[in-house]
């Protein structure tokens, strides 16, 4: 799959546990691209992250990144 990838789709979460259903949405509209798509929570909310593993075990085109480094997206760039 990975020489197929052409673009990323990052999707930042932050406290999102909330927003689970248009998470779950937005990855439904990509699951079938040749994108790869990335959930990625840099404040360590394991429980939303295990959560989203469990639900979106059978996409093969998705990542999920967890850890608590709490480093800001503007963190990350750099």
């Amino acid at each position: 799959m990975a020489a197929d990838i052409k673009i990323s789709h990052l999707i930042p979460l932050y406290r999102s546990h909330r927003f689970v259903d248009v998470i779950a949405a937005n990855v439904a509209e990509l699951a079938g691209s040749e994108t790869e798509i990335l959930l990625a929570d840099r404040n360590g909310d394991e429980a939303l992250c295990a959560e989203l593993r469990a639900r979106f075990a059978n996409v093969p085109n998705l990542r999920i990144l967890c850890d608590d480094t709490n480093a800001n997206w503007v963190e990350n760039i750099a």
